[in-house]
């Protein structure tokens, strides 16, 4: 299970505007994409161009999207305990881009986010990894 999130650039800010009035933007080709990743974490393994990976103490970050032409978007797939909201912001900070938590729907306020998305992801799985665990438990 992953916490996902949409990363984006857009015409405009989703914060100061309607969703009808927003349009994604070319971000680059795949190559100059992953270079704009890469200045902001060195550490991306790109054994595979189309999923990057970033294995951080506390989480790992996956970076989908295609192996070559345009990028208007990517997902990021975040497994782990840790707070990886810091190296999402980061992300978007250094290169104007926009984060879209998919299990909440909204666009992740990244100036003051408490990371609730994360959190409530985590709390979701966890929750969801007990139950399974009690049904495999039951079944023996």
């Amino acid at each position: 299970m992953s916490w996902d999130v949409l990363i984006l650039a857009l015409n405009t800010s989703p914060f100061e505007n309607e969703p009808a009035d927003l349009q994604p933007v070319l971000m680059g080709d795949a190559e100059e994409v992953r270079v704009q990743i890469s200045r902001s974490f060195p550490n991306v393994d790109w054994s595979d161009p189309a999923w990057g990976e970033l294995g951080e103490e506390s989480h790992v970050i996956e970076f989908n999207f295609v192996r070559a032409g345009p990028v208007d978007h990517f997902t990021l797939h975040i497994r782990g305990g840790g707070d990886p909201v810091g190296a999402v912001a980061r992300l978007c900070h250094e290169h104007g881009w926009y984060a879209y938590d998919c299990s909440t729907g909204e666009f992740l306020d990244l100036q003051s986010s408490s990371g609730e998305g994360w959190e409530a992801f985590k709390e979701w799985r966890d929750h969801a990894l007990r139950d399974e665990g009690a049904s495999g438990a039951q079944e023996e």
